[in-house]
């Protein structure tokens, strides 16, 4: 009877456990403001074969669901094609429970890292008994300053088993050199739901690489040879040569100034001719470099050819003209730069300049000017702008551009 009694008591718990879990993976993936969500369980692979989920995971996707959450639930065990699963074009939650006995869910970090699926696009939830064994499985190789990546674990000071705490982790560059941070992200209760303590933007919290050296390689071309690659890309030669590295190292040393890390620089001075990518990106392509100073490099068609995390540096051609649009135009914005006094002055010069002007042509015995032309000069004059005119007559031209430029002075 005892025996009974005990066994009905684990089930119980069991049962109590797997509801706490499923409403923490609701919890936490609501808080994140997902709109799809995929998880590795440790269901059994033979009926998820048939569609079948186990009770956890059809609790754990009703509860998912009623919040507006598509979700898809797969056993850790099971033969999927993981980039597939986790491909999305916008944020996707991802929770893994790493407790399944005789299960190596190693794997799915493995691939995780080789896709790069550590970025912007994924939120990770990993559910563990313990934070060494959990972090046992991790490949941090592909975590960044970007990863949102958090374990669930129960409270070792809570006996009930109803507290559970999560940690934020992440890796600024295991590659150069990088260490796991463990932080202290929130708590999860029974009776006050989902707490979290870390509500500043992963970016400005994460912010310093503890001089972390990063590499960043640039195609400088035109480097003389006495003068060394640091000295020439900060120097203030006039010469126009190589402004794409110089501007991009201007970039980059501002960056790792902000963040406290630091670059050791990699020059390339040659360019195959029959190479269309260029030799940046093939050393980028094979993690020789961490980053280029050499914007102009980046194009739509090289996107797939290097770890690109973040945008290129956007430029383009455009022009910009200083007009209103007709309907907001007022009349007074044209004339505002001079006073109204100012106005009359200048409309009365030009009316005795174009007076003057076509008398003088009278006498120089002109036919075929009038006062027309008279004043197409003036106002030509009054423009800053030129006219055509026979050059023995050029005298005659010089009277309405010293009027105009005796009167503007005194007009400001």
């Amino acid at each position: 009877m005892h025996l009974f009694g005990g066994i009905f008591l684990l089930q119980t718990f069991v049962i109590v456990t797997y509801t706490q879990t499923s409403q923490i993976i609701r919890d936490y993936f609501v808080y994140k403001k997902v709109s799809r969500v995929v998880g590795f369980s440790c269901g059994d692979v033979e009926d998820s074969e048939f569609n079948f989920l186990c009770p956890e995971d059809f609790l754990t996707m009703r509860l998912l669901n009623v919040a507006g959450i598509a979700t898809g639930i797969k056993p850790t065990g099971s033969q999927i094609n993981i980039p597939r699963y986790l491909d999305t074009d916008r944020t996707l939650g991802v929770f893994v429970d790493v407790q399944c006995p005789h299960q190596n869910v190693s794997g799915i970090f493995d691939e995780a890292s080789a896709h790069r699926m550590f970025d912007y696009s994924y939120n990770w939830l990993i559910i563990g008994s313990n934070l060494n064994h959990s972090l046992q499985n991790l490949n941090e190789s592909g975590f960044s300053i970007v990863t949102d990546f958090a374990i669930l674990l129960p409270s070792e000071t809570d006996l009930n088993g109803t507290d559970y705490i999560l940690y934020d982790i992440y890796n600024h560059c295991k590659m150069r050199g990088g260490v796991l941070n463990v932080t202290w992200l929130g708590s999860w209760q029974k009776d006050k739901g989902l707490t979290i303590n870390l509500t500043d933007s992963k970016i400005a919290r994460r912010r310093n690489y503890h001089g972390l050296r990063a590499k960043a390689a640039g195609i400088v071309l035109h480097r003389p040879e006495h003068v060394s690659l640091i000295d020439y890309l900060e120097g203030d030669s006039l010469e126009v040569m190589d402004n794409w590295p110089k501007f991009g190292h201007t970039l980059l040393s501002h960056v790792s100034n902000m963040f406290n890390f630091t670059l050791d620089l990699i020059e390339i001075n040659h360019w195959e001719k029959n190479d269309s990518n260029g030799p940046l990106m093939s050393t980028l392509k094979r993690d020789d470099a961490d980053l280029g100073y050499y914007p102009s490099i980046l194009t739509i068609e090289r996107y797939g050819y290097a770890r690109v995390i973040l945008q290129q540096w956007p430029t383009r051609t455009c022009f910009m003209f200083r007009t209103i649009p007709a309907m907001k135009m007022k009349p007074w914005i044209i004339l505002k730069p001079f006073a109204a006094d100012t106005w009359y002055m200048i409309i009365v010069i030009v009316v005795v300049t174009i007076l003057i002007l076509s008398c003088i042509l009278k006498l120089e015995r002109a036919n075929d000017y009038g006062c027309s032309i008279s004043a197409l000069i003036t106002v030509a004059a009054l423009c800053q702008q030129g006219t055509y005119d026979d050059d023995d007559m050029t005298m005659i031209y010089c009277f309405p551009v010293i009027i105009m430029s005796i009167r503007f002075p005194f007009s400001h």
